[in-house]
């Protein structure tokens, strides 16, 4: 039963691959940039709240 609830995943994932073959990818690359850097900046801010905001405005 766990695998077939994780059977839509896969499915996604396909979509996902190939809409990043339609000349849209690079608006979709950009969310996906500025998605990864959300969340590693969550993650910093979580584990080590005294240094996040060094690290946020170096990223900048």
């Amino acid at each position: 039963d766990i695998y077939r609830s994780e059977s839509p995943y896969p499915r996604v994932g396909r979509r996902q691959k190939e809409e990043s073959v339609r000349p849209e990818e690079s608006s979709t690359d950009q969310f996906a940039e500025r998605y990864v850097k959300l969340t590693s900046l969550l993650t910093l801010a979580k584990m080590k709240p005294d240094t996040s905001s060094y690290r946020i405005n170096s990223l900048k």
